[in-house]
This record gives C-alpha cells, structure tokens and sequence, in this order.
C-alpha cells in the first residue's frame, strides 16, 4: 500500500466501507492517488521551489516570474545571483560591474578610455561615470532604471 493511500483512506469515517482494503475504490484510491502523491512527494520538486535550492528548468521559472531571464550559457549560481541583485533594485557601481560585467570610468576633463579606471569610493551613481556597453544592456538598465546624469554611455 502506497503511504499516502493509507493516509488517505486512514482519514476516512471509521464506519466507511473505503476502510476495507477489499473493496475496489480503496485500491483504485491507493493504486492511483496514493501512488501519485507518493512519487510526487519524493522528486526534488519542493526542494526545487525556494530560489536559494532550484536548479535548472526550475530556476529559468523563478526568474521569469521575475522578468529576470537567463542568459546563454549561463551557470545555475551566476544566474541565481543575478535574480537576487535584479530584484534588490539597487543601482550601485558594484551592481554593474557585478551583474551586467560593464566597466565604469570617472567623469574628468582628460578621460582616456584605454588607461582610465574607476576612481571614486563612493558606490552610488550620483556623481556621474561614463561606461561602454552593447545596445541590449543599454536598453535593459534604460528600462530598469532612471539613469539621468549618474550615467553616460560611451
């Protein structure tokens, strides 16, 4: 007998005739149900539903749910990580250089792309950075965020 069939049957009236393991819907409700819930309650399914344990095909839903959508080869652990900074709302430079891997310069007079680093301490975007990026990430962060002034693409 399947546990969750038992389980089921043993919630039953005690003057019901489904108590009877001979009768034919029991073994309908063990056989079907019971064996069902059981196969069910073993798969990785509720492991799979917190975003801290999915994996996979489970994970590609929790971050639609989120509009957060994977990218092309991209792990289970660095896609996880992008859902949780999406969903923070945060913009930080870490943010960026974190999640979107865009590099960040400095605003001064003599900005030289090939030698420029980012120089300031200070992690939110108020001051203004200059920064390269393809047209889908623009265009994401655009959507994403009110940028103003704190940033300027290259």
């Amino acid at each position: 007998m399947s546990d969750f069939g038992e389980g089921i049957i043993n919630r039953l009236a005690d003057n019901c005739s489904l108590k009877d393991m001979n009768n034919p819907a029991s073994k309908v409700i063990d056989k079907t149900i019971g064996a069902w819930l059981d196969e069910y309650y073993n798969s990785d399914f509720f492991s799979n539903v917190f975003l801290s344990e999915a994996e996979g095909a489970y994970l590609d839903v929790i971050g639609t749910d989120y509009s957060v959508y994977r990218g092309i080869n991209e792990s289970d652990e660095d896609y996880r990580e992008r859902i949780v900074y999406e969903r923070l709302g945060h913009l930080t430079t870490m943010y960026l250089i974190d999640v979107y891997g865009l590099t960040l310069y400095k605003k001064i007079s003599d900005f030289n792309p090939h030698n420029n680093t980012l120089t300031s301490d200070n992690s939110y975007l108020h001051e203004g950075y200059m920064c390269r990026a393809d047209e889908q990430t623009k265009n994401i962060l655009s959507k994403k965020f009110a940028l103003g002034s704190g940033l300027t693409w290259l």
